[in-house]
């Protein structure tokens, strides 16, 4: 370990020094300041496996009370900031499994930047006993707040330079930490919930499961909302500073129930029936291991605040505000990258959960091309029904783009707009036409004898998929129409003039 130092009381020693007690760690457990010995007994089963860039491939390993020379001998990095990835229910780490391939791509992607531990708790997680598991996540939790005051005492490690990283019961693991440091003075910098497990914590209050005080930032990924097996296992209401609710919380691509045969046939029994039955829960982790180098053209996974998903896939929510705090983006460096995870390098300040809503596309890489498409009436147009036809045109940096997508209108009548959001697999680039086609079902019979007249007085296309407005500003358009011998075929260029 490099330039490690020793505080001037030894932690062994703390007990019969009583001006060392504010470095000895007690964690309190339902109002106790002192653990009990059972309790301790169940934190050696608890495994905290050290990764760095100097042993990506084998793992030093520590358990909570661990010496000064054991940190001291080890890889660890003083200079390096931390990371800690905490798995769920019936899962242990393996090399091969998404706890191996976080610790790779976070070490392989920032190289010397982190001391990754990974947080091992088979004994308890793997069970039929999900009750039991469930009530253990606190013993796992206070040993994980040992560990870590241990490890800010040993070194010059700030606690602010600490990511907590769980997935469905290992997100509420690390808000036990982040609760039990707090007591003791030391606010853990960053908590990332992988759908936070559902079941049996709906109705605990914030002290026994994660939530927003837990750290200084704290962030979920919602994906499989509901109270168990059928309709999900993830925690359905905002547990933090942002929760994001990917593709609405609960339909994930490829999560059918029909993919059980061809599970079982890949995974074998066991893993076939968590693949399809967890697939949901799943893919929270999924995305947060998406390749962002193979995001296509500036793409981000950008989720935006919005009152629900129906109003999300309207395409109203499309704007992240005068402060730039109505969106977020989805990133394991937050803390290094100032177009990601802005939520962390500037703490929200209001007391309220942010809901943010992200849509993706259904295959990987996952990062979508988002674009809100509105629509407005002119004041002595007809409202119109049916459908239409929008063809959209556009360059990106000399490659020519078309796309057409069609909709059923659905006109809102207090502000006569028209909106909806749109995925593309690649990005429009600089709008320069636009056609609507206008067309009826055979059984409009009204419209086959007096077609309505459709005035738009223009069309808004605004892309979302990027933190950077200016970025944003630079794939939007706001698009004016042409005058036009028919009412069924409008065409549209760029304004001269903002709208």
């Amino acid at each position: 370990m490099h330039s490690m130092h020793m505080h001037q009381c030894y932690y062994e020693a703390c007990n019969a020094d009583p001006d060392c007690l504010q470095y000895c760690p007690i964690i309190p457990l339902h109002g106790r300041s002192v653990e009990t010995n059972l309790e301790k007994t169940k934190w050696t089963d608890v495994e905290f496996k050290l990764f760095t860039s100097s042993n990506i491939d084998s793992a030093t390993d520590f358990n909570y009370n661990f010496q000064f020379e054991d940190l001291q001998h080890s890889e660890f990095v003083e200079t390096a900031k931390v990371k800690f990835i905490i798995h769920g229910f019936f899962t242990a780490y393996s090399e091969n499994n998404w706890l191996g391939s976080m610790k790779n791509k976070l070490i392989k992607d920032k190289p010397f930047n982190y001391n990754v531990f990974v947080v091992n708790w088979p004994k308890f997680a793997i069970t039929l006993n999900y009750l039991a598991a469930k009530h253990d996540t606190e013993t796992v939790g206070n040993a994980l707040a040992e560990f870590i005051f241990k490890l800010c005492n040993f070194s010059s490690l700030k606690s602010s330079d600490i990511h907590l990283i769980g997935h469905s019961l290992g997100a509420h693991i690390a808000g036990f930490a982040g609760n039990a440091l707090k007591k003791k003075g030391l606010i853990i910098g960053r908590i990332t919930g992988l759908d936070p497990a559902g079941p049996l914590f709906k109705y605990d209050d914030g002290t026994r499961r994660l939530d927003r005080f837990d750290a200084a930032y704290v962030e979920n990924l919602h994906t499989g909302i509901g109270d168990f097996i059928g309709n999900g296992y993830g925690f359905a209401k905002p547990l933090g500073d942002i929760d994001f609710f990917i593709n609405g919380g609960f339909a994930q691509p490829d999560c059918s129930l029909w993919n059980l045969p061809r599970n079982i046939l890949k995974y074998g029994w066991v893993e076939g029936f968590a693949n399809t039955y967890a697939c949901n829960h799943m893919f929270a982790y999924v995305l947060m291991l998406e390749d962002t180098e193979q995001f296509s053209e500036n793409c981000q996974l950008v989720g935006f605040q919005c009152n629900n998903y129906r109003d999300y896939r309207g395409g109203k929510c499309n704007d992240c505000g005068s402060n730039g705090k109505a969106c977020a983006v989805i990133s394991l460096f937050g803390e290094d990258d100032r177009n990601s995870g802005q939520g962390y390098v500037e703490p929200q300040s209001s007391y309220a959960s942010i809901k943010v809503y992200l849509d993706t596309l259904k295959k990987p890489p996952y990062c979508a091309q988002n674009y809100a498409i509105e629509i407005k009436l002119a004041k002595n147009s007809e409202v119109p029904n049916g459908k239409f036809e929008l063809t959209l045109e556009g360059t990106y940096f000399g490659s020519a783009r078309k796309f057409v997508i069609n909709k059923d209108f659905s006109i809102e009548q207090d502000d006569r707009k028209f909106s909806c959001l749109v995925q593309l697999d690649k990005n429009l680039g600089k709008v320069t036409k636009a056609t609507i086609r206008l067309y009826y079902g055979i059984y409009d019979l009204a419209v086959f004898f007096s077609k309505p007249k459709i005035i738009i007085d223009h069309l808004n296309v605004k892309y979302l998929s990027n933190i950077d407005k200016r970025i944003r500003n630079a794939w939007s358009a706001s698009m004016c129409a042409e005058e036009s011998k028919t009412n069924e075929l409008i065409n549209f260029v760029p304004c001269t003039y903002e709208r």
